[in-house]
């Protein structure tokens, strides 16, 4: 039998929770991902806080401009002194 036949077939005997576990920790996996998320988005907006900060201490004329993690365009800038 394939591997693919045995893991239908062990599926099939015994269910999905050997595959998917239990309720709860669908849940804490769901929280450990709603937890990193919102810890991505407060790093970028630290991120682009310290870029803006640079850019008023720099001393030429620049422009970046970067897709943030909501898809949402970020730009930076230093125009003149």
């Amino acid at each position: 039998m394939g591997t693919v036949a045995a893991t239908a077939a062990s599926v099939g005997a015994t269910g999905l929770s050997p595959i998917l576990g239990t309720r709860a920790e669908a849940q804490t996996a769901t929280a450990r991902r709603s937890d990193s998320d919102i810890s991505m988005r407060l790093g970028e907006a630290f991120a682009v806080s310290v870029l803006q900060d640079k850019a008023r201490e720099y001393h030429e004329k620049f422009t970046i401009s970067f897709q943030k993690l909501d898809g949402t365009t970020a730009t930076i800038s230093k125009q003149g002194l």
